[in-house]
This record gives structure tokens, C-alpha cells and sequence, in this order.
């Protein structure tokens, strides 16, 4: 008998093949975890740019609020720290508009401080997700 081959009554040779299905299955395992682990992180992905997309939405309409006076404050301040209780950093406010009283804003959300119920792997320093939004009054509100 050769090693590797095996012969069969009839006097042919066959290549062996014992152990080629737990190879197979440990494979397909492989790519199952790979699969899953690239799911989760796309999952989580889309939680934290939702998070960033509410924050500064919010942000926003606090300080389009402020600035066309039914909030006090300054709508950069009232938008900079609503951001702050929506657990992002407010990285540009700007106000403008026919009246000045449409607010843009740009926030930014570390992916090391997500807000809590929210796990990732985006971990990464410097990694941050960004969301830009403006509010102000309806077109002919004035």
C-alpha cells in the first residue's frame, strides 16, 4: 500500500479521502463567523450614524428654535448643548437664512463613547461618525 492511496479489490488505486468533510465543515464554520462578524459590524455602523442623525437633528431644531425666539439662548449654545446631552460633539453651528433663523449644525459621535444599550466594534481612535443637519421655519413662515 502506498501512502496517500489506497487499492481496491479490483487492483485500482484510489486517492484517500478520509478527513476531507471536517476540513470542508471547519471551513464553512470559518466563513460563518467571518459572515456574522462583518453583519454585526454593518449593524453597528448603521446604530451609531443613526444615533449621530438624531443627535443633530435635534441639535438643530433646539437652536432654530432659539433663534427664531421660542427657546431662550443663543441657538449655537442651545444647539452645542443639547448635542452635549445627546452624547455628541458639536463640531460646527451656523446660523443664517432669509431671517437668521435657519440653523445648520455638524456633530460628530465618537465611536468610543456610544451612548449606553449600544455596543460596537468601531473602536478604533480617531474613527468618529458625523452627521450634518439644518432646521429652521418652513418656506413663507414669515
Amino acid at each position: 500500500m502506498v501512502l496517500g492511496k489506497r487499492v481496491s479489490s479490483r487492483g485500482a488505486t484510489h486517492r484517500c479521502e478520509q478527513g476531507s468533510g471536517s476540513v470542508l465543515a471547519l471551513a464553512i464554520c470559518a466563513v460563518m463567523i467571518v459572515l456574522a462578524a462583518v453583519t454585526y459590524l454593518v449593524i453597528s455602523a448603521t446604530l451609531a450614524s443613526a444615533v449621530a442623525a438624531r443627535a443633530a437633528d435635534l441639535a438643530a431644531l433646539a437652536g432654530a428654535d432659539a433663534a427664531r425666539g421660542l427657546a431662550s439662548g443663543y441657538p449655537c449654545d442651545v444647539a452645542r448643548s443639547t448635542a452635549e446631552r445627546n452624547a455628541v460633539r458639536l463640531e460646527r453651528c451656523d446660523t443664517g437664512g432669509e431671517h437668521g433663523t435657519e440653523v445648520t449644525v455638524e456633530v460628530s459621535l465618537d465611536a468610543q463613547h456610544l451612548p449606553d444599550g449600544i455596543t460596537t466594534w468601531l473602536e478604533v481612535p480617531g474613527f468618529d461618525i458625523r452627521a450634518v443637519t439644518r432646521a429652521g421655519p418652513p418656506p413663507g413662515a414669515f
